[in-house]
């Protein structure tokens, strides 16, 4: 499929920047009008996941997926459901283990490769509420998420599954860490950071014999905290091992749906690996289109609809043909 290198994104004049663009909907962007209504679902080893829908009785659903330590109350997130629950979708905006406010049972949680609980997601939204379609729209993290459950899946996607459309991912995580650890973006990494080691704590608490006993202050980036904890506690030796498996550009290449990756060629999260030009070239199924502005899930728009660039690019690539 085609990659669009010439994108059709236009960033106001004083919102070029890529920082700015990243920080500004987090920040400043206006309110978003959804009304969540959420529903706990117990997975298949006992843990639980919670999903904020809406439903207006549509036939088809969005399955949106958060990224790294966000939940679906972020701006992005509110963002994409108002826009496509106002365009005939009802909305599953699926919290990642540990991210609806309420940390989950188990001593694992979330991370960048986690389809196995998307299956279960999607099984569940299936049997319980009997659409006839679900696209699944993931951000970042949940990008790589969602393009590594489709490439799973394979063939063997249910055929309830329309399209899938991502924004901003970070397909090769090895190169993603690396390049958030420098130090132009150390301001980023050390807000991850932050965050995670305060549930790492809370989980320390509840089983305080699962690791070695170490001052967390060391983690001071996505390969000592991966190493310490994400990796063991989710079944890989080490973190190179598994940013190889969880990579979703390595798994591109088997995706049989309709998939659209919007990645701004500024993004300060994505090094050059995480740009899959010749991957989506050699699948008929996968659009790249990489604008020059955007930033890291920006795209900032001013309009009527209150709708930024990437929710209405979204919209028009799931709508039926």
């Amino acid at each position: 499929m085609p990659v669009i290198l010439e994108s059709t994104y236009t960033p106001p004049r004083f919102l070029k920047n890529s920082h700015l663009q990243s920080i500004y909907h987090k920040l400043l962007r206006t309110s978003i009008d959804v009304n969540y209504n959420r529903e706990r679902v117990t997975l298949s080893d006992g843990d639980f996941i919670d999903i904020d829908w809406i439903k207006n009785g549509n036939k088809k659903v969005a399955i949106l997926v958060h990224g790294l330590e966000s939940s679906s109350d972020v701006p992005y997130i509110k963002g994409m459901a108002h826009t496509l629950s106002k365009a005939g979708w009802d909305i599953a905006a699926y919290n990642l283990r540990g991210c609806s406010g309420i940390l989950n049972a188990k001593f694992r949680a979330y991370f960048s490769g986690d389809y196995q609980d998307l299956i279960e997601v999607v099984r569940h939204v299936t049997k319980q509420h009997k659409y006839t379609k679900i696209d699944l729209v993931g951000f970042s993290l949940g990008g790589n998420i969602v393009l590594r459950y489709a490439g799973f899946r394979g063939e063997n996607i249910p055929p309830v599954i329309n399209k899938i459309a991502t924004i901003s991912v970070p397909c090769d995580l090895k190169a993603s860490a690396y390049h958030l650890a420098k130090k132009g973006n150390r301001f980023y990494m050390n807000r991850f950071i932050k965050s995670m080691k305060k549930k790492l704590k809370l989980k320390l608490k509840m089983f305080p014999n699962e690791l070695p006993k170490i001052n967390l202050n060391t983690l001071k980036d996505f390969k000592s905290f991966d190493d310490y904890y994400t990796a063991p506690a989710h079944g890989f030796p080490d973190a190179h091992t598994y940013w190889e498996t969880c990579s979703s550009k390595f798994h591109i290449h088997k995706i049989k749906v309709p998939t659209l990756i919007l990645n701004a060629a500024d993004d300060q999260f994505l090094p050059n690996e995480c740009y899959p030009i010749k991957e989506a070239n050699q699948n008929k199924f996968v659009s790249l289109e990489i604008p020059d502005f955007g930033g890291h899930v920006g795209f900032i728009a001013f309009n009527k609809k209150n709708e930024y660039w990437h929710e209405t690019q979204v919209k028009n690539f799931l709508k039926d043909s």
